[in-house]
């Protein structure tokens, strides 16, 4: 490639708005003759990394404009307290899977034992997959943006 076919790429790229292309093609180019890999594995790493990007950069954007007064996430949860609780199931109730059974989950403790922040835990993973949805909680109701008509009651 000469510096004007370069320039005319670079350009293209820049218009479409193919941001991790532009700055990795070069890079993903010597390793696909290296590896002597063929000229569609080299698109598709390429294809894979913008599709990766922009999924990330969507996330970021939809948590962005839920405008979380904080953002908590599993990792904040303090598991010492409450003193009982069973770890492994609330990790594997955070993998969302019982949402595509339109399953219910229902917290059931007294008041200061985390129920809300374990909701609150899961927005930020509700969000990324569009699922945000409804919320039912035990002082009242409310909506939370996004899409599908799921009901987590709590």
């Amino acid at each position: 490639m000469n510096d004007n076919d370069t320039t005319r790429l670079e350009a293209q790229l820049q218009q479409l708005h193919l941001h991790h292309i532009q700055n990795h093609y070069e890079a993903l180019a010597g390793k696909a003759a290296e590896q002597q890999l063929s000229h569609v594995d080299y698109l598709a790493q390429l294809i894979e990394g913008e599709a990766t990007l922009r999924e990330n950069r969507g996330i970021k954007r939809r948590i962005d404009n839920a405008r979380f007064p904080v953002l908590k996430t599993l990792d904040t949860f303090q598991w010492s307290w409450p003193k009982k609780i069973n770890r492994p199931q609330i990790q594997n109730l955070f993998r969302l899977a019982f949402m595509a059974t339109q399953t219910n989950v229902v917290f059931i403790g007294n008041v200061g034992l985390g129920k809300t922040q374990l909701i609150d835990c899961t927005r930020p993973r509700r969000l990324s997959e569009g699922t945000l949805g409804t919320v039912h909680h035990g002082r009242g109701h409310y909506q939370q943006s996004g899409r599908g008509p799921v009901r987590w009651p709590a």
